[in-house]
């Protein structure tokens, strides 16, 4: 059963796919075919004359495609779930619940992954208009290493986005865990040496980090060396941050899709990776960035009003008061220790 709910999805998604593919296509045409060559121009004798030409293989523009892609198939792929009476018809089927998040998860990782590599070919042979202009050598393994993070990256928000039990809140959870690391990584390093390695937090930042490297090879400005590329990104901790991650929300997607009870689908999302955690963590967080009683009162602003979209109305419980108040005591404890063990 589950080969003939795969083929009916496949041909249910695959108007997705031809849309998603021809935007992949006309996106890239219109901004690499555009801006991969353009003059160098020098004052010389009071007038603008150009003396040489600069060269962009342009592969933020594929990239900045799969970063979107994560970020939105996990809501096309997983939003039919998030609504009673659909389950009601989907759970009827004679196949498993377990079965069905595999073909879901499979589908949206086709339409991650085609389009990425239209948009990325369109690329390439645009790039084949300036001969000798292009270093060719490490562009296959930017393709692949930029494709393993994205789908690591989707595996995520998959995970969380069904953690939610609702559209609205899934897709609050997935930019929640968008920013976190970086956030916890600037809370306990502050603006320091240490500052560039927390972006590494940031799913986007962790694919333009290996781009921008990538670019700066291929497009002749630096020596082809890996080496290189993984030093000056800090390559091996992005990859093994979202690898990990990627691995364990695959696992845990497998194992925990559809455990759910369907009648607590719209009600509120009480899940361990969503609200419950990442509040606290944005609000104290944000507290030990910015050491100043007014910024604290609009970081409690901030976090009361995540509870009542957590809580969905203004009834807040006991417990989130509660913790409203130990927010501030956390934060200067945080920053009292950090300042220590950075002036010592």
């Amino acid at each position: 059963m589950m080969k003939s709910y795969m083929r009916s999805h496949l041909r249910d998604s695959l108007k997705t796919l031809l849309y998603l593919v021809a935007f992949s296509v006309a996106v890239t045409l219109i901004f690499s075919g555009s801006n991969q060559c353009y003059p160098n121009e020098d004052y010389i004798d009071g007038e603008w004359i150009v003396t040489g030409y600069y060269y962009s293989s342009m592969l933020g523009i594929p990239v900045t495609i799969l970063a979107i892609s994560c970020f939105a198939l996990p809501v096309l792929e997983f939003s039919f779930f998030k609504k009673r009476r659909n389950l009601d018809c989907a759970y009827a089927l004679p196949i498993s619940r377990r079965e069905m998040g595999i073909v879901h998860y499979l589908t949206g990782l086709l339409l991650l992954v085609i389009p990425y590599t239209c948009s990325y070919l369109i690329n390439f042979l645009l790039m084949l208009r300036y001969p000798g202009a292009f270093d060719y050598r490490l562009l296959f393994e930017h393709y692949i290493l930029c494709m393993l993070l994205g789908i690591c990256i989707y595996s995520v928000y998959v995970f969380v986005f069904n953690e939610a039990n609702s559209t609205g809140d899934g897709v609050w959870f997935i930019i929640l865990w968008t920013f976190v690391f970086y956030l916890i990584a600037r809370a306990l390093f502050g603006i320091s040496y240490y500052d560039n390695l927390s972006e590494m937090g940031i799913s986007f930042m962790a694919l333009n980090g290996f781009t921008a490297s990538y670019m700066d090879i291929i497009d002749g400005d630096r020596v082809a060396l890996t080496a290189d590329i993984w030093e000056n990104t800090k390559g091996m901790i992005y990859i093994s941050l979202w690898l990990v991650l990627g691995i364990l929300s695959m696992i845990g997607h497998y194992l925990t899709f559809g455990k759910r009870p369907a009648q607590h689908t719209e009600e509120v999302s009480d899940s361990w990776f969503g609200y419950r955690v990442m509040i606290p963590i944005y609000a104290v967080c944000g507290m030990v960035l910015w050491q100043d009683i007014g910024a604290w009162l609009i970081v409690e602003v901030i976090a009361v009003v995540g509870y009542m979209i957590y809580r969905k109305g203004l009834h807040l419980k006991k417990s989130d008061w509660i913790l409203l108040v130990v927010f501030p005591v956390i934060a200067y404890i945080m920053t009292t220790v950090t300042a220590l063990l950075y002036w010592n």
